[in-house]
């Protein structure tokens, strides 16, 4: 009796060591993920919840605003109201990529995260450390989720008039939901981490597979972009658009049904006349969703939890993946071996370079689509003046926070960047090896999204008839734009292998650089583009607006030089 009532009572203490260690677990993992610390840093905890809120509420003003204008023109309804499948379609295709995006988010996070080498030591169970990591990952797709669906869906509730406990129901509907597809995409996780790790070992099939999505995307854009007509006038003849609008949703709500339905489960159900809080398909969606709550919480408890820790031990394992074959070295040119070296690393890792590809690749196409819509549109000297603004603060917008990737290019060696003091050539050479890639790239996609905003644009008349863009314009406005992105990318370079002061391998600077990059972009691209319309106001030189553009563009660059030299001889002078 008294060994039955020992071993009670060390189970006892187990269980709360476990479950100690449990919120310990997850109050460090949530730290640094969510970036809140309120006993080191309270201050800026509270800075950073409370500016999520105001963003938040700008978000859901802003989703509000746009609902409004559709009722007031009648856009998508004669009665002056938003259907429930115009945030129906939306919410589903964020919804969709937010299930892809948390298969792979939970891969890095479970199996391929550089902490497991910490994690494998806790003196902690398998299944929590586990279920520690699970929490972690759900609260963060829960805010996820939140941000980017919760305006679309709360902003409709408030302008359809549907009653206030509907608004509080988004957030519990919501919360289940995020459970069900956290839970169901851990499940998928391991089959995902075999893909990844195939990919990760075979680079030739990873760019090829990087490449056809790439391929595909282009083509479903292009399809798109062949439906708009080349004029469009809403303003006379509405109708034909009209009646397109509704047959489109009307084939969604026919055959799109379960989407619909998932949507009404959020937010209830509405016909322009009627609010129905709770449709009967709600209640077949939350059987769904408890259904898949169970099933794939039953999986991860019994697949994944038994396999968590092998398989992420197995992931930092050194392993020779034979990527490459064996062959005597030969002397090469300076600039060539460090470029074969930046090849290499590429080759072996594609998705850091096909993260950034993907950003120039989508960026031309969306100037495209951007300006195959506005030149099918008659506009003013107004709208045109308004059009090639936003034209240039898209470009500078996407092609400046790519920037954020080369402010974290040289810790991300380590200690390797070290070498460079026994390098033969000049101190920065190996410094500046690393951004040619990006830098053509960059260059490239400019070009081309030049080129594009140049074939909608070049010869365009306003109604009076005034010609608008010449094509004299566009290598003017191309050298521009590309000499800010060097040169924001030489100061974010800059931010980097000097931010760590005498050591390269320090990381504690990356999330901090990023935000930096991602600031001064957006402060950079807001000045450029209220210079630029300032200048192109007066009609009677926009080329000198456009030559002015490129000469500020040229004296950013030339500024950037000079300092990145400077930071470059001052690292090198004050030594490793």
């Amino acid at each position: 009796m008294e060994l039955s009532l020992a071993q009670k009572q060390i189970k006892k203490e187990e269980r709360k060591r476990e479950c100690a260690g449990f919120f310990s677990l997850v109050h460090m993992l949530l730290s640094d993920r969510m970036k809140l610390s309120f006993k080191s840093k309270p201050k800026d905890s509270i800075l950073r919840l409370v500016l999520s809120v105001v963003l938040f509420a700008a978000l859901t003003a802003i989703c509000y605003g746009i609902y409004f204008v559709f009722g007031t023109f009648h856009i998508f309804s004669l009665l002056g109201y938003t259907p429930l499948e115009v945030p129906s379609i939306i919410t589903n295709i964020v919804l969709a990529l937010t299930f892809l995006g948390a298969i792979f988010g939970l891969v890095k996070m479970l199996y391929l995260s550089p902490d497991n080498r910490l994690m494998i030591t806790y003196p902690l169970q398998n299944r929590t450390i586990f279920a520690a990591r699970m929490s972690v990952y759900f609260i963060s797709e829960y805010v996820r989720v939140l941000t980017t669906v919760g305006p679309i869906l709360l902003a409709f509730l408030l302008g359809q008039g549907f009653p206030w406990y509907m608004c509080l129901w988004l957030f519990l509907a919501l919360l289940i939901f995020t459970i069900a597809i956290t839970l169901a995409a851990a499940a998928l996780s391991i089959p995902g981490y075999f893909v990844v790790i195939f990919l990760k070992k075979n680079s030739l099939v990873a760019s090829v597979f990087y490449i056809l999505i790439f391929a595909g995307f282009i083509g479903v854009v292009s399809w798109f972009m062949s439906l708009i007509p080349n004029e469009i006038d809403i303003f006379t003849n509405w109708g034909p658009y009209f009646t397109k609008l509704q047959s489109g949703l009307h084939w969604y709500r026919s055959n799109m049904a379960a989407f619909y339905d998932l949507t009404a489960f959020l937010t209830g159900d509405f016909d322009g006349f009627h609010v129905t809080p709770f449709p009967l398909s709600s209640l077949y969606v939350l059987l769904t969703l408890l259904g898949t709550i169970a099933v794939f919480g039953f999986l991860a408890y019994s697949v994944v939890n038994s396999m968590y820790l092998r398989l992420a031990s197995q992931s930092f394992e050194f392993e020779n993946d034979k990527a490459f074959s064996r062959h005597h070295n030969r002397p090469r040119k300076w600039f060539f071996a460090q470029m074969a070296k930046e090849t290499v690393l590429v080759a072996k890792n594609p998705s850091s370079l096909m993260s950034t590809f993907g950003i120039f690749v989508f960026l031309p196409i969306l100037i495209a689509l951007m300006n195959k819509i506005f030149g099918a549109m008659s506009t003013n000297t107004r709208g045109n003046l308004l059009i090639s603004c936003a034209n240039v603060l898209i470009i500078m917008l996407v092609s400046l926070n790519t920037n954020s990737g080369v402010a974290t290019a040289y810790s991300e060696e380590g200690r390797a960047f070290s070498l460079d003091r026994v390098y033969p050539r000049h101190q920065g050479a190996i410094l500046t090896s690393k951004l040619v890639i990006p830098a053509l790239i960059g260059a490239v996609s400019i070009i081309v999204s030049c080129l594009a905003y140049g074939d909608i644009n070049v010869g365009k008349t306003d109604i009076y008839g005034n010609v608008w863009t010449e094509f004299a314009y566009i290598p003017l406005l191309a050298i521009g734009l590309i000499a800010f992105y060097f040169g924001h990318m030489l100061f974010a370079a800059g931010l980097d292998f000097t931010a760590s002061g005498r050591n390269f391998a320090a990381k504690t600077g990356e999330s901090k650089n990023e935000r930096i990059v991602f600031a001064t972009s957006f402060v950079l691209s807001v000045f450029e583009v209220l210079i630029f319309y300032m200048m192109l106001q007066d009609s009677s030189s926009r080329f000198a607006a456009y030559l002015k553009l490129m000469l500020i563009g040229i004296g950013f660059l030339a500024l950037n030089v000079v300092l990145y030299l400077k930071k470059i001889k001052y690292v090198y002078k004050e030594g490793d």
